[in-house]
């Protein structure tokens, strides 16, 4: 089941809502009434994209353990991000659905704060598999990406390796003073 609005141009966008009973809370689509009032298959086609986003987070809680980000390999960090964004991508190209706050309910699903979960999907649109070396701590990531100069990540990272910043909190002051210069 997929939707298609008239024009077949335009990416309907819906959010997740989080419904709570008692102790339990589950989340659900909430659909624009055009969407309802113009699609025959409303529950099917909502029930596909649960069932894909369910699929998801059982794969990140396979990568990531709740709370241990710090714990957690670059490597599969990286694979997380590459896991979200491609089914959010799949989503949105299928069904013509954009979730938009597809990242919240992920990150509150893995019971971990919605920066990480963007740092993640940076991670994996900044550098390649290949540049992803796990004796790095993630800390050290997540601030060679902060760069406003995507381009300048890997060299941060570079500098790391070589041992010309030598903590995290050398790369982030780095890092600082690069994006400061690039505003200029």
């Amino acid at each position: 089941m997929t939707y298609k609005n008239k024009n077949d141009t335009q990416i309907v966008k819906v959010r997740m809502i989080k419904l709570k009973s008692g102790k339990s809370s589950k989340w659900e689509i909430m659909f624009p009434l055009s969407i309802i009032f113009s699609t025959n298959g409303i529950a099917n086609l909502r029930e596909e994209i649960i069932s894909i986003i369910n699929k998801t987070i059982k794969d990140l809680n396979n990568l990531i353990n709740e709370n241990q980000i710090s714990k957690s390999k670059p490597s599969q960090l990286y694979l997380a991000g590459k896991i979200i964004l491609d089914t959010k991508t799949k989503i949105m190209k299928k069904y013509g659905i954009d979730i938009t706050n597809f990242m919240e309910m992920i990150a509150d699903n893995l019971r971990i704060c919605k920066r990480n979960i963007n740092y993640f999907v940076q991670l994996y649109k900044t550098l390649k598999e290949k540049d992803i070396d796990d004796s790095i701590p993630w800390t050290v990531y997540k601030h060679s990406i902060s760069t406003l100069d995507k381009k300048k990540s890997k060299e941060v990272l570079n500098l790391y390796k070589n041992g010309k910043l030598k903590s995290s909190t050398d790369v982030k002051e780095y890092v600082k003073k690069l994006n400061e210069t690039y505003k200029k």
